[in-house]
């Protein structure tokens, strides 16, 4: 007995910890989708991969010292003694011997052959065999203006990398904000949908009585039944609703779609004090699309100089330290010491008009950037006064809806008070709390309307944080 009982105490803990949700702020929402976003984590990686291009850069500018060796084979090599052009001394005996007289003794003929064996093993032969290794050591001079060109051309591109950083990071908190609303939408909206229900059964139960008593008609209790089973409906509907909110709320945070969820927070309008002049500044001077325009045209401008400064020569300086060896079968390998210290100086007196076209292209892309940056200026501002606008139209909504819901809780508390006194009936008080219900659902509707606004104003100025 004493077993079972601790059995069942288990299972009811067991089953309560199951049942228990995990509350989630929205700051955690963000942070999980932060982590979980793979446009977020690239943006971060990209970041830091332009950080390393700027030291590969400025790498390039010292000294680069190499370790060098080689080998080879000369497969004919030039004699200044003895080569095709020349007779060996045997051969030139012979002929000698054959356009002379008394030239045709053998002995003469053993002793040039002696003669061109001595030639032919002389220390001063052709080498045909050569090896060297050393180190060499380079340093640009001049480089066209290449290497501060493209020090300069890489910090702007860290700086939009940056400006792409803090967009994704908006816009990423920018969905999640927006879902997250939506989820507190319907969870709201199901709140309602429990008091509509309730109060619409009591509607029904009092037309049953009354019927039952002979004081409605049939039609009343029909009409009742067919609202209840309307609320009903709707309910069903609100829930599906809310599961799908809190599916799209978890894909896009990475929570397991299994995992409890709950978020205990009241949907309440967004505030949100700032004249419409400083937004249409913030807009012109920090929105992340413009900025980042701005940087293209400081890019461009950079490509332009550096097409200018490919008519400049180019230049360095160097020194290589060496050993060298000419050999071949019949010498030893002798390394000796080599210096070098070498002046290296380019110029391109023509390139038929590459270095002139390159530079009309460069010219051509800073005008389109300029242009580019034009229209956005002006689509940014066009959308910016269209979302004020809605958005002023919407504060003003929400402020004659708070005041019309304030005067349907003030007639439904006067109303319970006539059905307390018998001078209202309760069919009647139930319809007055329904009209009510409904206001505060236009209510909800109307504060994410709200709510989303102000996110994509804020969006816009580049004010809603990304930290």
């Amino acid at each position: 007995m004493r077993s079972l009982i601790i059995f069942v105490l288990l299972f009811t803990f067991q089953c309560f910890s199951e049942s228990q949700s995990t509350v989630f702020t929205f700051e955690e929402l963000v942070d999980s989708a932060y982590k979980y976003s793979g446009i977020v984590q690239n943006s971060t990686i990209e970041l830091d991969k332009s950080y390393n291009k700027t030291k590969e850069i400025r790498s390039s500018l010292f000294p680069t010292v190499s370790l060098f060796g080689n080998a080879g084979r000369y497969f004919r090599s030039y004699d200044h003694y003895y080569n095709d052009s020349w007779l060996s001394f045997v051969e030139r005996y012979k002929s000698d011997g054959n356009f002379g007289q008394g030239f045709g003794s053998t002995g003469d003929l053993y002793l040039s052959h002696l003669l061109d064996q001595s030639v032919q093993n002389r220390s001063f032969a052709p080498k045909n065999r050569y090896m060297e290794f050393g180190i060499s050591i380079n340093q640009p001079i001049l480089l066209q203006g290449r290497g501060v060109s493209d020090i300069k051309l890489s910090k702007v591109e860290s700086s939009l990398l940056v400006c792409h950083w803090q967009e994704v990071r908006m816009h990423v908190k920018t969905d999640i904000a927006k879902l997250y609303f939506a989820y507190l939408r319907t969870q709201n909206y199901a709140s309602l949908d429990k008091k509509i229900i309730l109060s619409t059964e009591e509607k029904h139960r009092i037309a049953t009585a009354s019927y039952n008593n002979g004081e409605s008609l049939a039609i009343d209790t029909l009409s009742t039944f067919l609202d209840l089973a309307q609320a009903q409906d709707n309910l069903a509907e609100t829930e599906r609703n809310h599961r799908d909110a809190e599916q799209a709320l978890k894909r896009a945070t990475g929570i397991s779609s299994e995992a409890p969820f709950a978020i205990d927070t009241e949907l309440s309008p967004l505030t949100y004090d700032i004249p419409y002049e400083d937004a249409l500044q913030k807009l012109t001077e920090t929105n992340k699309q413009i900025t980042t325009l701005r940087g293209e045209q400081d890019l461009a401008s950079l490509l332009v100089e550096r097409s200018r400064k490919s008519f400049l020569p180019r230049m360095s300086i160097g020194a290589d330290i060496s050993r060298l060896s000419d050999f071949n079968e019949y010498s030893a390998i002798d390394l000796q010491p080599e210096r070098t210290v070498h002046l290296d100086f380019s110029y391109d007196l023509t390139t038929a008009g590459k270095r002139w076209f390159n530079l009309l292209q460069a010219k051509q892309h800073e005008e389109i950037v300029k242009n580019s940056l034009n229209d956005m200026i002006r689509d940014r501002t066009n959308e910016l006064k269209k979302q004020w606008s809605e958005w002023e139209t919407t504060k003003q909504r929400l402020a004659r809806l708070e005041q019309a819901i304030e005067a349907a809780e003030n007639y439904t508390k006067l109303s319970s008070i006539q059905f307390t006194n018998g001078t209202l009936a309760r069919s009647k008080q139930n319809e007055i709390s329904l009209k009510t219900y409904e206001l505060k659902k236009s209510y909800i509707d109307l504060v994410c309307k709200h709510n989303c606004l102000v996110i994509d104003i804020r969006l816009l100025t580049a004010d809603y944080i990304y930290n």
